[in-house]
C-alpha cells in the first residue's frame, strides 16, 4: 500500500478522534463542575491531549521545510532528530493512553457519568465510545500514532535515497507528501490548541 496514503489515513484518524475528544470535553466541562468529578475528568483529558502533543512535536518540524532551499539544507538534520526520538515518542503516547483509560475506569463509576440529562447522557456515550474503541481496544489511538511514526521514516528514507541522485526530484516528492500531511497536521495543531484551552487546570 502507498506509504503516503497510510500516513495520511492514520493522521486523519488522529485528527477525527481529537475533534471528538475536544467537543466532548467542551460539553462536559460546561455542564459539570463537581469538585469530585472535574479533576478526574480533566486529568484524563489532559493525558489524551498530551498524546496528540507527541504527534505535533514529532511531525511539525518537517512542515517548516517549505522551500527547496530549506529542504536541501535542513532535511538530513530533520530526519536525524526524528530517528533519534520517534521510538520514545511512541512509548510516551502509549503510556499516556494507558493512564487515560485507567482514569476512565474510575470516571465511569461516578454519579455524574450516570446522568439522565439528555445532553450530558449523549456526551458520556460519546466519551464511552472514544474510550472503548480508541483508548482501550488495543489502544487504537496509540496504534494509529505507532503506525504513523513507523511508516513516516520509510517515506523519508526513500526521499533520502533519491536526494543523493536527484535533489530536485526528491524535493518534488517531499513537497507533495508534506503538503498532504500538512493539511491533517494543521487540523491536529489547531484542534489540540482548543482542546488544551478547554481543560480546567486544577
Amino acid at each position: 500500500m502507498n506509504i503516503e496514503f497510510v500516513v495520511n489515513k492514520e493522521l486523519a484518524n488522529i485528527s477525527v478522534t481529537l475533534t471528538e475528544f475536544s467537543r466532548v470535553t467542551q460539553i462536559i466541562n460546561s455542564e459539570v463542575s463537581s469538585e469530585a468529578f472535574s479533576p478526574l475528568f480533566n486529568t484524563m483529558m489532559s493525558r489524551v491531549a498530551q498524546s496528540y502533543d507527541v504527534v505535533i512535536d514529532a511531525l511539525a518540524p518537517f512542515t517548516e521545510l517549505e522551500s527547496e532551499e530549506a529542504f536541501n539544507t535542513g532535511y538530513d538534520a530533520c530526519i536525524a532528530r526524528y530517528k533519534e526520538s520517534y521510538l520514545m515518542a511512541i512509548s510516551k503516547a502509549r503510556a499516556l493512553t494507558v493512564d487515560a483509560y485507567e482514569d476512565y475506569e474510575h470516571l465511569k463509576c461516578t454519579r455524574e457519568a450516570k446522568t439522565r440529562f439528555p445532553l450530558l447522557k449523549r456526551s458520556f456515550i460519546r466519551l464511552e465510545t472514544l474510550a472503548d474503541k480508541w483508548i482501550a481496544n488495543d489502544y487504537w489511538l496509540a496504534m494509529s500514532i505507532d503506525t504513523l511514526f513507523k511508516m513516516w521514516p520509510r517515506l523519508l528514507q526513500e526521499i533520502s535515497e533519491l536526494k543523493l541522485k536527484d535533489p530536485e526530484d526528491a524535493y518534488l516528492i517531499y513537497s507533495a507528501a508534506i503538503g498532504d500531511l500538512g493539511v491533517y497536521l494543521g487540523v491536529v495543531q489547531a484542534q489540540n490548541k482548543v482542546f488544551h484551552a478547554l481543560l480546567r487546570r486544577e
